[in-house]
């Protein structure tokens, strides 16, 4: 049994709604008939391509070229293209090291301290991963929170916290780290959408602080009792073994969890706010253990 988003009834057969993505009763399956996130951007999609809409339908409308096959719209999606750019960068991560092209590889995705100057880093490190549990971890939290960040700020804001957050993360743990350790070893450049992620789970915390959300599938807990531990746990291990203990990029999940807070904070005073709960439809999931569905 699942509950309706809009009026909370539980029902056993729920209808998704092809704009939104969430689930309803049978009396709010219609997007006129609920609190429809999707369906405004649609409708601006549509006026934009020059096309009729005339209201909601059963699925939602596509921009078609000549050729025929449809095209997504990007407005809306941006974490699912965000998810397609870490796999794909991954990819490349592991042709190039397979065939023994190390350096390139650092070079290309790596940001050390000591080559700050190589501002490409800045943005490609945010895509690459340290191994296969690396980016499944950050790729799935990403996927639940960042698609309802996205949902109710929009896709150009969620965008820029995402690069902004992931380019301020990583320079912070790189001028951090050259200011506080011996930064000539390969292991301490930084790489990963940690920072940028934690800024998506710092502004949702804001917007809901209560947002109930599941740790290791099973254990329930407010959204503010996670970023609190997430922090904590985070700062006991910079202050006793400097800001990459343990091979984890400290400083750059700190950073941007502040820079998140302080987006989140200029966001509730614009009037943004969150749903007051994740319905995943395969089971209970959040950080470190999201269920299958979708929020």
């Amino acid at each position: 049994m699942q509950r309706c988003e809009e009026c909370g009834e539980e029902v056993s057969m729920p209808y998704t709604c092809s704009f939104c993505g969430n689930r309803f009763c049978s009396q709010h399956r219609l997007p006129e008939n609920h609190s429809c996130d999707g369906l405004s951007s649609y409708e601006r999609d549509v006026r934009e391509s020059g096309k009729v809409y005339d209201g909601p339908s059963t699925s939602p409308p596509t921009s078609t070229g000549e050729t025929g096959y449809s095209l997504p719209s990007i407005d809306g999606n941006v974490t699912y293209y965000l998810l397609g750019g870490m796999a794909l960068t991954f990819v490349v991560q592991i042709l190039l090291l397979s065939f023994g092209y190390g350096r390139l590889h650092n070079a290309l995705f790596v940001l050390h301290p000591n080559r700050l100057q190589y501002v490409w880093t800045w943005v490609t490190s945010v895509f690459a991963h340290g191994g296969p549990a690396h980016i499944l971890i950050n790729g799935l939290i990403l996927f639940f929170f960042g698609t309802l960040l996205e949902r109710k700020i929009g896709s150009e804001r969620f965008l820029a916290l995402f690069f902004v957050a992931g380019i301020v993360a990583g320079l912070s743990q790189g001028v951090a780290t050259l200011l506080t350790v011996d930064a000539l070893g390969p292991q301490n450049g930084a790489l990963g959408a940690s920072g940028a992620i934690a800024a998506v789970l710092g502004a949702l915390t804001v917007l809901n602080p209560n947002l109930r959300v599941y740790l290791w599938f099973f254990i329930p807990m407010p959204l503010w009792v996670l970023t609190i531990g997430f922090a904590a746990y985070d700062t006991f291990y910079a202050a006793t073994g400097g800001v990459g203990a343990g091979g984890v990029a400290r400083l750059a999940h700190l950073s941007g969890l502040a820079l998140g807070l302080a987006y989140g904070w200029k966001l509730k005073q614009e009037g943004v706010a969150v749903r007051d709960r994740l319905n995943f439809g395969g089971g209970p999931g959040g950080p470190g253990g999201p269920g299958g569905g979708r929020i």
